[in-house]
């Protein structure tokens, strides 16, 4: 499940598990699709994300567009960051390098 770490900026911001795939998918859910604020997940642990997991992160990027708020992925690295680039997706959701590159990026806009 994931732990909320802080809000910072109108986001939340949540730890999120080693692997995104449809056992994990069900302890993310609610907590994070129900949020009113900006959801950036923290993927310093994820090194795994299957098709379900893909299809999560893009059906919670349009229910926050719809909400008026963003987001964003940051700490992706390795074989979670290969796949995403593979699956070209590093074009369709917003990465940042860390959570310091996120707050600079939202502080600029």
């Amino acid at each position: 499940m994931p732990l909320l770490t802080y809000n910072h900026l109108n986001a939340r911001i949540f730890k999120a598990p080693s692997s995104i795939d449809n056992s994990t998918i069900r302890l993310l859910g609610q907590d994070i699709a129900d949020s009113a604020a900006d959801v950036v997940l923290d993927c310093h642990l994820t090194d795994y994300i299957d098709v379900t997991g893909f299809r999560w992160l893009m059906n919670l990027q349009e229910k926050q567009r719809q909400k008026g708020k963003d987001m964003a992925l940051v700490n992706v690295t390795g074989d979670f960051l290969r796949l995403l680039s593979v699956l070209h997706a590093n074009h369709l959701l917003q990465i940042y390098d860390d959570i310091e590159s996120y707050i600079t990026h939202q502080q600029c806009s």
